[in-house]
């Protein structure tokens, strides 16, 4: 049976190819890329891989920032019917050596600046002829060169991938310890796209400026593959060392219409004087993620570009990649929510029993989706626990309100228990960050010899602050018992993984090591 594949939503149906096939689908810095010639690119380097020896089922790893071999290599896959297994290009050796066993891979495809990390494979007889490199000539790679391989018209007849066979192994980002794949099909990776298509009205008409890095899962899974599915474009941006400004003049010079910032980034953005809707009046939308965005920020935001939707996604590298989203409409009056679910995501916050929770009980959120991982690579315990009854149970604690707007509550495992009583820190930062003063904060629990547990709050500051105006502003908002007994300031911004997410382990190690030394310059505790 012939299936859909995701090659083809660049090739499409052959009405569809010939409407948009002239069309521009990929800019970067040095070039643009019609849909034709984008699966031309794809077609050739499939032909070569097959050439090599790749076969259906083969793990290729990649190792590279954005440009667009990225493309050539992911669409390629889809044709073969093989699986890309994406590396954080700031990984070291040691780490990059884990995800080669850990996922079996075969091949692996990198750029010179980046195979000083992979070099010592050439070594080992098994990836003779599959190291591959796409910019340079270097000893024990093979250089591909795509635009001189010819085009093997019977790839594109070929029969597309079964539903269940993988295309993706999506490290987790290993916020906890080592990480793991989440296993995406071809079919999962579709159902994705179809959902952001409807959710956020995705046409041909927009322009997508791409930030994140392209082995991220908000990297094709965001908007990038849902705006090729519809003939619209990506404007590929580095993803490395963004700068606030060169990326406004990049949403101005392409005059895109949406884009994905985190919030941090957006406080960036909204501190020049060129964030104006004179330079940026086509920008429809901006999603975010990662944490809730404070009410003042949505604030400034409409000011600056009326017209410009601010809408909040909650995803996971299991999936959905968008498994809600707070329209702009409800922004200011659900405040701190990610919204409901996605047009065909099931979500519900429920008990250890998976019943659902009452209004405002804390619960846990599940997931059922045909966007959702179909479990983890090699890892049927794990697998067996985490998607349990069709259900993937996320490890993230919320609460429903009477509307049926989710509040992330944090991490099951960041629960602080003060006394017999939970303290869920989500909620102790989002007081806190309605303080103007406070830049970032992050809530983690500290040993008590009466309570067991105390909360601490790690604050990056804007403006000068003393820690009692601090915890006057905590007990106006919050209960006595939630009320952090510690303050710690910092002078540089929170750790965070590469795709945003907050790293309390780092938090809690560093807050760890304080107590067991004097106090660093840039670690200002005040209890």
């Amino acid at each position: 049976m012939t299936y859909l594949r995701l090659d083809q939503l660049i090739t499409k149906p052959t009405s569809v190819l010939h409407q948009h096939a002239s069309r521009v689908a990929l800019v970067t810095d040095s070039a643009e890329y019609t849909y034709e010639e984008l699966n031309e690119r794809a077609n050739k380097l499939a032909g070569k891989l097959r050439e090599l020896g790749l076969q259906r089922g083969d793990r290729i790893l990649v190792l590279m920032h954005n440009r667009v071999e990225w493309f050539d290599l992911y669409f390629a896959a889809a044709k073969l019917s093989a699986v890309i297994v994406p590396a954080n290009y700031m990984f070291v050796p040691a780490e990059l050596d884990y995800l080669i066993e850990d996922s079996g891979a075969r091949f692996v495809m990198s750029e010179s600046g980046l195979c000083d990390k992979l070099d010592h494979l050439t070594e080992r007889p098994e990836f003779a002829g599959a190291m591959l490199v796409v910019d340079a000539d270097r000893p024990g790679w093979l250089r591909v060169d795509v635009e001189t391989y010819p085009f093997s018209p019977g790839l594109e007849l070929e029969d597309g991938a079964g539903m269940e066979e993988p295309f993706l192994l999506q490290y987790t980002s290993g916020t906890t310890g080592r990480p793991k794949a989440a296993i995406h099909t071809q079919a999962t990776i579709l159902f994705n796209v179809l959902q952001q298509i409807g959710d956020y009205d995705i046409t041909a008409e927009d322009t997508y400026v791409l930030i994140v890095a392209l082995a991220w899962v908000a990297g094709f899974h965001s908007f990038t593959l849902a705006t090729f599915m519809v003939g619209g474009r990506v404007v590929l941006q580095p993803n490395h060392a963004i700068d606030a400004a060169s990326l406004t003049r990049a949403l101005d010079h392409h005059q895109a219409t949406i884009s994905g910032l985190p919030p941090v980034i957006i406080r960036r953005m909204l501190e020049l004087d060129a964030f104006t809707h004179e330079r940026l009046g086509r920008l429809r939308m901006v999603f975010t993620g990662s944490e809730p965005v404070p009410a003042e920020l949505l604030s400034t935001l409409a000011d600056r570009l009326p017209g410009c939707d601010v809408v909040q996604i909650y995803g996971m590298t299991e999936g959905p990649f968008s498994g809600t989203y707070l329209p702009a409409r409800n922004a200011i009056a659900k405040v701190g929510s990610v919204g409901k679910g996605g047009l065909i995501s099931y979500l519900r916050v429920v008990n250890v029993e998976l019943e659902d929770v009452e209004v405002g009980e804390v619960g846990e959120i599940v997931v059922r989706s045909p966007g959702t991982a179909t479990g983890y690579w090699r890892r049927p315990e794990e697998t067996a626990a985490t998607f349990a009854d069709g259900w993937f149970r996320t490890g993230d604690l919320a609460t429903v309100d009477e509307d049926g707007f989710v509040f992330i509550a944090g991490r099951r495992k960041d629960m602080i228990i003060s006394g017999g009583l939970n303290i869920y820190p989500a909620e102790l930062e989002h007081a806190i960050m309605r303080h103007p003063a406070v830049r970032e904060v992050a809530v983690v629990g500290s040993p008590d010899e009466k309570w067991g547990e105390t909360p601490t709050a790690v604050v990056v500051l804007k403006d000068p602050v003393s820690e009692a105006e601090l915890s006057a502003h905590a007990r106006e908002n919050l209960a006595k018992f939630k009320v952090p007994k510690k303050w710690v300031v910092l002078d540089e911004p929170l750790p965070r993984t590469a795709s945003g997410k907050l790293q309390k382990f780092k938090i809690v190690d560093r807050l760890t090591s304080a107590s067991e030394a004097p106090a660093q310059a840039s670690d200002r505790i005040v209890t």
